[in-house]
């Protein structure tokens, strides 16, 4: 009474097992084990072959002689087995046992059977046939041993129900390998854009690159040292910023420049997923890769700044204590900022205290209302200016004397 609902259990995972197999290759070896479990055989054998030449395109196999037969041999022998050949010439999914379509003269003077299936020990075969890829058909080839009964009616009916879910499993396994084709083109469209572009991490390391970005080098003002890309020493900081600020937010970050030689350049920083041909599965620890694009085009003119680039000296303010205000007028937290720095988030928060202590400030809040429509220039900005930034109003950006 348990016997037709475990053999039914049995179908069901085996089944199951194949349609798996489409898209997970791990998966194809244990099929073919359970198969061969399934129909009490002791070896098995795969072969895909173009329909119009017969001649055998692939081939695969599972058993204890896989491990005695190299490759080259094993493809000779499924070259000359006279069942894959009598059924790869059938209908998709129909099936054939050797001792039915083949008498004893047959078994014992072919040279398949003679030399190849004796020495192993191997007797009986049963091979079944479906349409792989388009002008293309594969049979499976299973094998039982001369102590073993032939293969009946009841192996040959599981085995015929399961070849049109071996051959759908094929359709679905090409499908997916079109459609990952067509993603990993799809993803590695930027390569042909006419401008240049690069895959850039927050080290600034590049990743991948078109060739329009490798020819253009010299005039973006640009260098690689060791993979990373390198900017002139004023433009650095800011570079290296705008890396941060794009991984960190996952927003994209737009910044201009111009070079010693008068282009003009805007860089647009995109977020971008990882593709199918060079990163693995994406997780929260894997570092976020951008696309580092770089448009020619005019520099966007910001009306003067009277005033602005004079405040860090007029206050009294240190170096860095000048870098940390920019931060604080881009809108950074002080977290941000002590990374962006390599310091600590305490001497950044003590560096605020004196800049607001210097300038007369209350509050952050005042500081950066003062400054909220300005748009910082060097030394505070590095280079750097964003074309989403607003033009300031001079009226706004005169520094507050220290009070008292």
């Amino acid at each position: 009474m348990d016997t037709l609902p475990h053999l039914a259990l049995e179908t069901l995972q085996l089944v199951g097992e194949v349609y798996e197999s489409a898209v997970d290759i791990q998966k194809r070896h244990q099929v073919l084990a359970h198969l061969m479990q399934y129909v009490d055989a002791v070896f098995v054998r795969v072969m895909t072959l173009d329909v119009m030449t017969g001649a055998l395109l692939l081939t695969n196999a599972c058993g204890d002689l896989v491990g005695a037969l190299n490759p080259a041999e094993l493809k000779q022998w499924n070259a000359v087995d006279p069942l894959a050949l009598a059924v790869a010439g059938l209908s998709s999914g129909q099936v054939r046992r050797c001792h039915l379509l083949f008498d004893e003269h047959r078994v014992q003077s072919d040279p398949f059977y003679t030399d190849f299936c004796s020495p192993r020990d191997l007797r009986w075969s049963m091979a079944g046939t479906f349409q792989d890829a388009a002008g293309t058909v594969t049979v499976i080839a299973l094998s039982r041993g001369a102590g073993q009964a032939p293969f009946g009616d009841g192996d040959e009916l599981a085995f015929s129900q399961l070849l049109p879910h071996f051959a759908r499993a094929a359709s679905m396994r090409h499908q997916v390998e079109r459609q990952a084709a067509l993603a990993l083109s799809a993803a590695n469209a930027w390569k042909a854009l006419p401008m240049p572009c690069f895959l850039t991490d927050r080290a600034g390391r590049c990743v991948d690159a078109n060739d329009v970005f490798h020819a253009a080098l010299e005039p973006l003002a640009l260098r690689l040292t060791m993979g990373r890309a390198r900017f002139a020493p004023v433009l650095q900081g800011a570079w290296e910023a705008a890396l941060f600020q794009a991984e960190v937010t996952a927003l994209p970050q737009a910044l201009s420049y111009s070079t010693l030689a008068g282009k003009a350049w805007t860089v647009h920083l995109l977020p971008w997923v990882g593709t199918a041909s060079n990163t693995p599965h994406e997780t929260e620890s894997t570092p976020r890769l951008m696309l580092a694009l770089f448009e020619e085009g005019l520099k966007p003119q910001a009306a003067p700044v009277p005033g602005l680039s004079a405040i860090p000296e007029a206050a009294g303010l240190t170096r860095a204590e000048a870098e940390v205000m920019s931060g604080l007028l881009k809108g950074w937290p002080a977290k941000v900022i002590a990374s962006h720095r390599s310091a600590s988030v305490n001497t950044v928060r003590s560096q605020i205290v004196a800049i607001l202590e210097k300038t007369g400030f209350k509050t952050q809040k005042e500081l950066m209302a003062c400054f909220s429509n300005s748009v910082s220039q060097d030394p505070v900005s590095s280079g750097f200016s964003s074309s989403l930034m607003r033009v300031p109003q001079p009226e706004a950006i005169a520094p507050k004397h220290p009070r008292g």
